[in-house]
């Protein structure tokens, strides 16, 4: 048989979406009479395949290539080995580049990327595109995306209830990428981040769910602090036969996503990422039903084309470039900073800051080679950024505080004068919440989210037996703030705050005994007009304590 007959004229080796699946094919199809010059072919392509493939399966199938075409093992190391040069040659030189716009698609890219309302025409984009609603978390995946051209990219994870829409949300954001730009995974084996052959340096890295990506948690939380994987393996060396050990360097870094139904990640996790929540409203539900009833009605391909290759021009018009934040330490003063994981919340909003500004580069001055950042960057990462710095320090998202806030009124009304002597359950819970759309599942796995983070006591968890949770003590209210627009950009006289209380330095340096941890409070003019009112809204907070710091 013919290495033609073999796998379908049109496809390719080097493309096969399972290289696995397509290597199987081969050594299937193989008769014993192949000539030799065929044989040559065939293991040729079986290299190829097996240069892509995770490092568990590379000895078991390459004993079957050698006992298929009768090849010696020297012959497959050095295919496999001239394989894997081929691919990261390849892929360093920017060859598997398929994507070039035209010069009508650059000029209306151009616009796009010299307008003001470069938030708004995206938005529409993405309605174009069948999404609903979403604003702030459309607006936070772009940033993501675009923050793959940084030396510190965001990391983001998408939580909600299974049919939610975390996917499609994704998808259609990753959707605008030129190709070659995202690297999405739905698994990987233990090792398989570490073999690669193509680099991931400025990738946007996708796991499609938690599951899928827990086998290589480890390997991506050090890409995400460190930027890079290095991996030391024996390997043979194909000129001299001896074993030798060979580092094998990943380099990065990478923005990531991911999607999970859990409220909470490992800590380790958790402390590495922005952690976004969907709307899963009735009213949301409603809009995204009529949605997709009016585009079944009227399908328009040429429609979600035109915006396709406009933001696929837009992203490949955008250049990585350095970026400075003159108004650094001004909100460096103000960053919330009761719990340690500030430490990395920081810098990641920092990062924000910077991807607003690399998305605006056509728009922002330029020290040397270096993008300026605006108080108008600020202002959009600041508004993003609100709901995520909330779930952070107060250890609980929006959805598990909205129980968290039930549980109180249902503890309130059972039992006034003692709450934390009401038995909290989740039949309870179900039959409060239901009419707003939450499922039994969806409570028991924020009870469970509640109590991890110090909101709920567990006191009874009988096999058989409905668990019962109780609230504890309600400790102060918490007021999480950043410095407005507005005072950020005032000069320091005429910004009035509360600043933080510290101790007053001795001579030798140590600070008075009298120094307070307690967060300053900033207000930020209301959007009404009149008054002053916290960045964060009271209500989804008051009452609710931080566990690490109660």
């Amino acid at each position: 048989m013919k290495p033609r007959d073999l796998l379908d004229e049109n496809a390719s080796v080097d493309n096969a979406a399972d290289p696995l699946a397509e290597l199987e094919a081969i050594l299937e199809a193989v008769q014993k009479d192949v000539s030799r010059g065929d044989k040559l072919t065939l293991i040729e392509q079986c290299a190829r395949l097996l240069a892509r493939a995770p490092l568990g399966a590379v000895d078991v199938y390459a004993a079957v290539i050698r006992e298929k075409l009768n090849a010696t093992k020297d012959t497959l190391v050095l295919a496999v080995h001239t394989a894997r040069t081929t691919r990261s040659a390849a892929s360093a030189d920017g060859s598997a580049a398929s994507f070039e716009p035209t010069a009508e698609d650059i000029a209306a890219a151009e616009s796009v990327l010299k307008s003001p309302q470069i938030e708004g025409r995206f938005l529409a984009a993405m309605a174009r595109l069948g999404v609903v609603g979403e604003a702030l978390n459309l607006m936070l995946l772009l940033l993501t995306i675009v923050s793959r051209l940084l030396n510190r990219p965001i990391c983001l994870v998408l939580k909600s209830a299974s049919s939610a829409g975390k996917s499609f949300l994704m998808n259609m954001v990753l959707s605008i990428l030129p190709p070659g730009e995202c690297i999405v995974f739905t698994a990987a084996s233990a090792k398989a981040l570490y073999f690669r052959t193509d680099s991931l340096a400025h990738k946007v890295l996708v796991f499609m769910e938690r599951p899928g990506a827990e086998t290589n948690d480890y390997q991506v939380r050090i890409l995400q602090s460190e930027g890079k994987l290095v991996y030391s393996v024996a390997e043979k060396d194909p000129e001299t036969g001896q074993i030798v050990t060979v580092d094998r360097e990943i380099e990065g870094p990478v923005a990531y996503i991911e999607t999970t139904t859990e409220p909470v990640l490992h800590d380790e996790n958790e402390t590495r990422l922005f952690s976004a929540s969907l709307d899963e409203s009735a009213d949301a539900t409603s809009k995204i039903i009529v949605e997709q009833g009016r585009r079944a009605a009227s399908r328009n391909a040429d429609d979600a084309n035109e915006v396709l290759t406009l933001w696929r021009t837009v992203h490949t018009l955008l250049k990585p470039a350095d970026v400075v934040i003159p108004f650094a330490e001004k909100i460096a003063t103000q960053f919330p900073s009761r719990v340690v994981r500030a430490r990395r919340d920081f810098p990641r909003f920092l990062s924000l800051i910077e991807a607003s500004a690399i998305l605006y580069q056509h728009q922002r001055e330029r020290d040397g080679g270096t993008v300026v950042a605006t108080i108008e960057d600020y202002a959009l990462a600041r508004r993003l950024a609100a709901p995520l710095l909330e779930t952070a320090i107060l250890g609980a998202n929006r959805k598990t505080r909205e129980l968290i806030a039930a549980a109180r009124e249902l503890a309130g009304t059972e039992s006034p004068g003692d709450v934390g002597a009401a038995k909290i359950t989740a039949n309870k819970m179900s039959k409060r919440l239901s009419a707003s759309g939450w499922s039994k599942q969806t409570v028991r796995r924020h009870l469970k989210a509640a109590e991890e983070a110090g909101y709920l006591d567990l006191v009874h968890a009988q096999k058989g037996q409905e668990y019962e949770y109780r609230v504890t003590v309600v400790g102060d209210d918490i007021c999480l703030a950043l410095p407005s627009p507005e005072e950020l950009a005032a000069e320091p006289r005429d910004v009035e705050v509360c600043q933080v209380e510290q101790g007053v330095p001795n001579a030798d340096g140590t600070l008075n005994p009298n120094e307070s941890s307690e967060m300053a409070e900033v207000y930020q003019p209301s959007q009404e007009g009149g008054g002053q009112v916290p960045l964060f809204d009271p209500k989804t907070i008051r009452g609710l304590r931080d566990p690490d710091c109660a």
